[in-house]
């Protein structure tokens, strides 16, 4: 995971991570990694000024018992999410007919897929893997960009930090046409699942359910290999899913 401190125009600042590429890893032991290190430097930038004078064992020390504190509470909340036992049995079918009748009509709550991550490495022994891509409109390239751009309330203007020589209707563009995608696998041997949405779902712009943001769904049951997938999610390609997972409550959460 990367950091980068950020500046902004009043000479505040803050962090933002960055997952890099992510294959076959313990899901638990990742997420509580992201979990220590993001809590390690908002407690250090937070209370550096207040333990000053303290040794540097004190201070680890108080560090270390908060990082803990904040990991066993994420997990606790996670662990006590709702999830359609559906979802479990999915992680068992050898059909890829089973697969579209038990996922039929499902939604997400917040933290749902992530309940599922942890559930199938801890009982079904499924290891975790991310990949992401993004494409961006015309010949576009990413070092053109600020740091954070951001399409305001109004959906017209633009808020954005960093350098860029591109207008605010060139970035509003940006925002609106880039194609990205998030995939995240289940992998067990030669068996995946792979739950994968796009920007243009979670902003409401695919036409499934009334523009309901929402995750696709695939699997090695239908036909395409693992390695092909992948390559596809490089080259910002997906193959197309009957299958659409909906987010409740997704833009009424202000949670990461």
């Amino acid at each position: 995971m990367k950091m980068l401190k950020v500046y902004e125009d009043d000479g505040s600042w803050y962090r933002m991570f960055i997952d890099d590429k992510v294959e076959y890893v313990n899901p638990i032991n990742y997420f509580k990694e992201i979990s220590f290190i993001s809590s390690f430097y908002r407690m250090q930038d937070l209370l550096a000024d207040k333990l000053k004078d303290y040794p540097e064992k004190i201070k680890n020390e108080v560090f270390y018992k908060k990082l803990i504190e904040d990991w066993e509470a994420h997990f606790v909340k996670i662990t006590e999410e709702e999830l359609d036992k559906d979802f479990l049995e999915l992680l068992s079918s050898k059909k890829k007919n089973d697969q579209l009748r038990l996922l039929k009509g499902k939604f997400f709550n917040r933290n749902s897929l992530l309940k599922l991550i942890f559930q199938s490495f801890s009982e079904f022994r499924y290891t975790f893997s991310r990949y992401t891509s993004e494409k961006l409109p015309g010949n576009l390239k990413q070092s053109q960009l600020p740091i954070i751009i951001e399409l305001n309330e109004d959906q017209e203007t633009v808020t954005f930090i960093g350098e860029t020589s591109l207008t605010e209707g060139e970035l509003k563009n940006v925002i609106n046409h880039r194609k990205k995608i998030v995939a995240n696998f289940l992998d067990r041997g030669n068996e995946w699942h792979c739950f994968y949405l796009t920007y243009k779902a979670l902003a409401g712009k695919e036409s499934w359910n009334s523009g309901t943001p929402h995750y696709h769904y695939i699997s090695d049951k239908f036909g395409i290999s693992r390695e092909k997938l992948v390559e596809g999610i490089k080259e910002g390609k997906m193959p197309s899913s009957p299958i659409h997972i909906g987010l409740k409550n997704y833009r009424d959460s202000s949670e990461e």
